[in-house]
């Protein structure tokens, strides 16, 4: 995209003398004082008024100056947009995540994001909470879709949150149970405390999940000691193994049923988990990136 014509007329206007503008544009002065009677002449007006203090623009000057400041910016942002697309072909976006939730979001995301950017590689990398944040800490991977207790952290930034409850479910089976056909969609549950959880067999979210820490405090801080019966990172499973009558559990308050053989209580005070995706603080994203982040974030949105 030639555009020395315009670049021409910019440094005579910010120069005000064509003998300056001559030096900064490496060109001689006479050349340059004919090529402005030749434009003159093709567009059959003045452009400048030659003085020995300074060059002074004409109204059709000013006009033909406004034009060559739109052109050079148009040059500039179709260099950036090539310059983009050239990177982009060789730029691959690793996300990481669950193989349940974390999947379902990245294959919910995959065609919107192909349409936009056909020549990026978006590869996804399977692995629990911990496993996710790790990868994503040492650049394995460039976003992790996983969960938090706490979102004030100093090696993530965090978008995208939604509140997750964490409940108890107990078997229909235990002598705290209580009919829960009848609950509604968000009705507040019963609040029970955890000390019913002393000596009980329990279904235990193995230690790569992000709540397992978060849990075992509670159970410390209160002093109980429940009969881990079972652990597992599948929330899925951990939910089916309560509606058996194998135990108890706290698990996402979204996972229940009116319809399932179980009883859900509230933890007091409640116990919540953050979904986000989480990519390295200062991180600075590429356009492509972005998407992926706003695409995500929309999914995420879904959730609360």
């Amino acid at each position: 995209m030639n555009t020395t014509c315009q670049q021409y007329m910019i440094t005579l206007a910010e120069t005000g003398s064509i003998t300056q503008a001559a030096r900064e544009l490496n060109i001689s002065q006479p050349a340059l004082s004919k090529w402005i009677t030749s434009l003159e002449s093709q567009l059959g007006i003045q452009l400048v008024i030659r003085s020995k203090k300074k060059l002074v623009l004409t109204p059709a000057g000013q006009a033909y100056l406004k034009g060559c400041y739109k052109m050079m910016q148009i040059k500039q942002h179709t260099y950036s947009q090539i310059s983009g697309l050239i990177s982009a072909e060789n730029e691959k976006i690793v996300i990481s995540g669950t193989p349940t939730g974390g999947t379902n979001i990245f294959c919910s995301i995959f065609s919107s994001f192909r349409s936009q950017y056909p020549t990026v590689k978006l590869i996804y990398l399977e692995g629990y909470n911990k496993q996710t944040l790790q990868y994503v800490a040492n650049g394995k991977a460039d976003f992790g879709i996983c969960s938090t207790l706490d979102l004030d952290s100093p090696d993530f930034e965090f978008s995208g949150t939604s509140e997750r409850e964490m409940v108890l479910y107990l078997p229909a089976a235990h002598p705290l149970a209580y009919d829960a056909s009848g609950l509604k969609y968000n009705e507040e549950f019963p609040t029970i405390s955890l000390s019913v959880l002393d000596n009980i067999d329990f279904m235990m979210p193995s230690e790569e999940m992000s709540y397992y820490d978060g849990l075992n405090s509670i159970f410390i801080k209160m002093g109980i000691h429940p009969r881990i019966l079972f652990q597992s990172a599948n929330v899925d499973i951990l939910y089916k193994m309560v509606k058996q009558g194998n135990g108890a559990a706290i698990l996402p308050r979204d996972l229940f049923s009116p319809l399932d053989p179980v009883s859900p209580f509230s933890l007091k005070p409640k116990f919540i988990l953050h979904s986000a995706l989480a990519y390295k603080k200062g991180r600075e994203l590429s356009p492509a990136q972005n998407l992926v982040k706003s695409l995500v974030n929309d999914r995420l949105v879904l959730l609360r």
